[in-house]
């Protein structure tokens, strides 16, 4: 499982314990247990915003500028990879963790 949601850890607890929870009883649990839910940021708090503005505004001309001949007028898909995440295409979300840390 990608994210435990409240209901998921309910059915688990009643699969293997067969004890039987609401899941507002398992989120006071989770929150006891220190834990609780938070999000991704959605922009670093050190981005620097005027090099994002520029990158964004000379992209397409240094992708054209640096394409094979080959490759000019076909189809292109082009992946940029954050923070060790290559390809995730998801969207924020809230999960369970402990405090203090980033999920």
């Amino acid at each position: 499982m990608v994210r435990w949601r409240r209901v998921d850890l309910r059915d688990e607890l009643k699969r293997r314990f067969g004890v039987e929870l609401h899941e507002r009883s398992v989120g006071r649990i989770l929150a006891k247990l220190g834990y609780r839910p938070l999000s991704v940021r959605p922009r670093h708090r050190e981005a620097d915003e005027d090099g994002l503005e520029a990158f964004k505004k000379n992209f397409a001309a240094v992708v054209c500028a640096r394409l094979p001949d080959a490759a000019k007028g076909a189809p292109l898909e082009i992946w940029l990879q954050d923070e060790a995440r290559l390809g995730q295409q998801g969207t924020l979300t809230r999960v369970w963790a402990k405090r203090g840390t980033r999920p």
